[in-house]
């Protein structure tokens, strides 16, 4: 991005101009119906029905330093056609150029190849050897000044409907004309300066200096010495133990005369150690006389639950499967009144879920 920049930032060079390519295509659109034409008060009218008479391409190249600018219309967009705009660049618009800078997109048409497919390889290398191309990034096409005189073409010219190849040069041709002979040009202000503050986010992250890498290597060194270490990770004091703990700690333990296994002896309580007693809670006796009656009683919630089964079982019977029966066949009446075909008996089927 940043040399294509440079060079739109570049002082004009008469022997080493700089020329901007691109292509686009257009279509011949004609009328159905005869317009309506314009009157003081009234614009024109036409109908939105139209007739379609193919495409062709349009290449355009611009030289924004000159204030010059082409358009070359052909039939198609072939490698053939590209090669055909680069000969024509080089020997009828740029015959004394010593080197013709070429800004384009990336095109599979735009290629070395491409001369060398259309011409002979000594007319090729020919050509080759005063052309420079200078492609833009992928999906950075803006950055061609070619697409900005595509879209002034679109707006003062082409914005209508136009139905033969004929009148498409014609009204192109003076276009062209108009806009050279007026010297108009692009300002373009997007610099490299304002890429580098706008598009950051985009460029990588470079290395730190020599200095400055140093002094950070110094620093991280520094953090891992012992010095560094004591300071950081203060020295902690083991919690001093009661005389208590420590004696019940270190008596013997009994083994347990059933598994054999060594039991733990517990801790006898001493001045600085408090045992918490807890006593069994006490049921009053109005809450025990309470649960010997809730059990001696049966209970009542099971003919209730036999009830509520029951009605779920007819409302399954009744409800969604209803529609599901198979319904009686109606025959149709003939106009005399008798029917063609008797009624089928019906047959009902419930399923119960």
């Amino acid at each position: 991005m940043e040399h294509v920049l440079d060079l739109y930032a570049e002082a004009p060079d008469p022997l080493r101009p700089l020329v901007c390519f691109d292509e686009s295509p257009t279509q011949l659109i004609g009328e159905v119906r005869e317009p309506i034409p314009a009157k003081p008060g009234q614009l024109q009218r036409y109908d939105s029905e139209y007739q379609r008479n193919g495409t062709v391409n349009l290449f355009i190249m611009i030289d924004p330093h000159r204030r010059w600018r082409h358009v070359k219309i052909t039939d198609r967009r072939r490698a053939l056609d590209f090669a055909e705009c680069m000969r024509e660049l080089v020997d009828v618009h740029y015959p004394a150029a010593e080197l013709i800078r070429v800004v384009m997109d990336n095109l599979s048409t735009h290629t070395l190849g491409a001369l060398y497919e259309a011409f002979e390889p000594e007319e090729a290398h020919r050509i080759l050897r005063r052309l420079e191309f200078h492609f833009v990034p992928k999906h950075g096409s803006w950055l061609n000044m070619a697409e900005i005189e595509i879209g002034v073409l679109r707006g003062q010219c082409l914005d209508r409907r136009i139905e033969d190849v004929g009148l498409l040069r014609a009204e192109v041709a003076a276009w062209e004309t108009q806009r050279n002979e007026a010297k108009a040009t692009i300002e373009w202000t997007f610099t490299t300066e304002k890429a580098r503050k706008k598009m950051g986010r985009a460029y990588p992250k470079a290395a730190l200096p020599g200095p400055i890498a140093s002094a950070v290597e110094t620093a991280e060194t520094s953090a891992l010495s012992p010095a560094a270490s004591n300071i950081a990770s203060p020295a902690v004091e083991p919690m001093a133990v009661s005389p208590v703990l420590e004696s019940a700690t270190q008596s013997p333990a009994v083994a347990d005369p059933i598994s054999g296994s060594p039991a733990v002896e517990p801790i006898a309580a001493g001045p600085n150690i408090a045992t918490p007693v807890v006593e069994p809670s006490a049921t009053s006796p109005a809450a025990e006389s309470i649960q010997t009656t809730a059990a001696n009683q049966p209970s009542e919630v099971a003919p209730a639950a036999r009830t509520i089964v029951k009605k779920a079982r007819k409302r399954t019977s009744r409800g969604p499967l209803a529609r599901f029966k198979a319904r009686p066949t109606i025959p149709k009446k003939r106009p005399g009144g008798r029917s063609k075909a008797k009624a089928e008996p019906v047959k009902t089927t419930v399923r119960s879920y």
